[in-house]
């Protein structure tokens, strides 16, 4: 988590929604200024979440596929799962 918190994205985001915040309290370039503000704040912690979510679904995707390709190399012939504690290869579980 801490290093998610240190991401140049995650900073970025940060301060693109603090300057846009500053920019639409001080009212610079009146009602337009303030619009583009709230923008500039909110877009950047937007747009992190989506690429996040994006990069933590991929991630879940490889886990899930490596997971299937260990299962298929540890089932044996008949489809079981063996294990071998010192004793036979006939142990199945």
């Amino acid at each position: 988590m801490v290093k998610k918190l240190k991401s140049r994205k995650f900073i970025i985001a940060v301060l693109s929604a603090i300057g846009g915040v500053a920019v639409s309290l001080s009212a610079l370039g009146g009602k337009i200024g303030v619009i583009c503000a709230v923008i500039s704040a909110v877009l950047p912690a937007v747009t992190y979440i989506i690429i996040e979510g994006v990069i933590d679904a991929k991630a879940v995707d490889l886990t899930a596929e490596a997971a299937k390709h260990i299962i298929t190399i540890v089932k044996d012939k008949d489809g079981y799962f063996t294990y071998s504690e010192g004793g036979t290869d006939d142990d199945k579980i």
